[in-house]
C-alpha cells in the first residue's frame, strides 16, 4: 500500500504545528505487555492469598478457576477466565498482564472519524481495570474501551492541545499518564478520570513509557522521548524532569521485563536500547518506518509496527531475529504507534480504515 515515509510525514507535521497551535496507556513490561503497557502486576484487594482482589492466589476478585469463589483464574469458584485470583483478568501478579477475551468484542472498534492521518496516531495503554486508554491524536480527546464489551467512553473531549501523542499505566500511584503537545506536557488521568497537569515538557512528546524497578536511579519515573532527540526521565511527585539519554529522533518506547528500555527511532529504521546512565546501543535496524513498540508478557518477543509495510512484525528477544507478521489496516502516510499486547499475546492496535480511527486485535503468529 502507498505509505509515506516516516521522515516525510513528520516534515508535513513538524510544518503543520508551525501554524496551529495543542493535546491529551508497558509503563514496565512487568506490569503491562507492549510495551509494556498492562495493569498487572499490582497486588490486589482481596483477602486471600494471592496478588488480586480476591481470596485466592490469581489476578481476580475469586479464588478459582472460573466465574465463581473457586481457586482459579476466575470470578468466583469456577474454573474460567474472569477476576479471580490465578490468571485471569485481573490486577494481580498471576499472569502478569492483562487478558482480552476477543471473542467478546466487536471488533473492529469504532472510535471516530478525521481525514488527517496523523489523527490516528499515538500510543495505547491498558489501565488499572485492563481497560484500553487510547488518545485521539489531532482528534483531541482521551476515550476508555471496555475489556467486557468493547464499549466506548470519552473521559475528556476537546482539550486545549494539539494532539494526544500517548499513554502509559503506572501501577503504584493507579495513573494513566499522556503526553500532549501544543502545549507540551504531560497529563494525569486518576481512577475518578481526573485529568490534571504533571509537569510542561521541554519538547514535543513522541513515546512514553513507565520505568520498572530495575531501571536504576530512574525507577517508576515516566520515560518521556521527544523530537529534540531527549529521553526525559520524569519524577511527577517532584515535578522533576531530567536527561536520560540524547539520540536520533526517539518515537515509541517499552520496557522488557527484565529491565531493557527499547525505543524506536523511525527516522532512522532502527530500535535501540538506552541505559539509566545513558548509553544507547543499536539493537535491531533496517526496519521500514519502525514506531510501535510493544513487548510480550513473558518477555521472549517484541511486537514493531513496521509503517511503510503496513505491517506488525515480531522481533525475539533478545537475539533481535525479525519474523513477518500480518498487514494491518493503515491509512497512507500514517506511523503505527499505538499497540499493546495481552497475557495472550493478543496483539491490540490502534489502525485506520477508510478515515475512521479504529481498535482492533489479533493472535500473534
Amino acid at each position: 500500500m502507498g505509505i509515506m515515509s516516516s521522515n516525510a510525514a513528520r516534515t508535513a507535521l513538524s510544518s503543520f504545528l508551525a501554524l496551529t497551535l495543542v493535546g491529551c496507556k508497558d509503563e514496565p513490561a512487568t506490569e503491562q505487555g507492549e510495551t509494556g503497557d498492562t495493569s498487572q502486576t499490582s497486588t490486589g484487594d482481596g483477602d486471600g492469598d494471592g496478588d488480586g482482589d480476591g481470596d485466592g492466589d490469581g489476578d481476580g476478585d475469586g479464588d478459582g478457576d472460573g466465574d465463581g469463589d473457586g481457586d482459579g483464574d476466575g470470578d468466583g469458584d469456577g474454573d474460567g477466565d474472569g477476576d479471580g485470583d490465578g490468571d485471569g483478568d485481573g490486577d494481580g501478579d498471576g499472569a502478569g498482564a492483562c487478558v482480552w477475551n476477543l471473542d467478546n468484542l466487536p471488533l473492529p472498534i469504532g472510535l471516530y472519524s478525521a481525514s488527517d492521518v496523523w489523527s490516528f496516531h499515538g500510543q495505547i495503554t491498558f489501565d488499572g481495570n485492563c481497560d484500553l486508554i487510547v488518545g485521539g491524536s489531532l482528534h483531541a480527546s482521551i476515550y476508555r474501551i471496555s475489556s467486557v464489551d468493547g464499549s466506548v467512553t470519552t473521559i475528556v473531549d476537546d482539550l486545549p492541545n494539539f494532539s494526544v501523542d500517548g499513554a502509559s499505566y503506572r501501577a503504584s500511584d493507579d495513573r494513566v499518564y499522556i503526553i500532549v503537545n501544543s502545549p507540551n506536557q504531560l497529563l494525569v488521568l486518576d481512577s475518578e478520570d481526573t485529568l490534571t497537569t504533571a509537569v510542561n515538557l521541554p519538547s514535543f512528546p513522541l513515546g512514553i513509557a513507565v520505568a520498572p524497578a530495575s531501571f536504576g536511579e530512574f525507577a517508576d519515573h515516566i520515560i518521556v522521548t521527544a523530537e529534540n532527540g531527549t529521553v526525559f526521565a520524569i519524577d511527577p511527585g517532584e515535578a522533576t524532569i531530567e536527561t536520560v539519554a540524547l539520540m536520533g529522533t526517539p518515537s515509541g518506547a517499552a520496557f522488557g521485563p527484565d529491565g531493557t528500555l527499547y525505543v524506536a527511532q523511525p527516522i532512522d529504521g532502527r530500535i535501540s536500547t538506552v541505559t539509566p546512565e545513558g548509553e544507547v546501543t543499536t539493537f535491531a535496524s533496517n526496519l521500514d518506518g519502525v514506531d510501535g513498540l510493544a513487548v510480550a508478557a513473558d518477555g521472549s518477543r517484541m511486537f514493531v509496527a513496521l509503517s511503510n509495510l503496513g505491517r506488525i512484525d515480531t522481533l525475539s528477544l533478545p537475539d533481535a531475529v525479525v519474523t513477518a507478521g500480518p498487514v494491518v489496516m493503515l491509512e497512507p502516510g500514517y506511523n503505527a504507534s499505538g499497540l499493546v499486547v495481552d497475557g495472550l499475546d493478543h496483539v491490540i492496535v490502534k489502525a485506520s480504515v477508510n478515515s475512521n480511527a479504529v481498535i482492533d486485535a489479533f493472535d500473534a503468529p
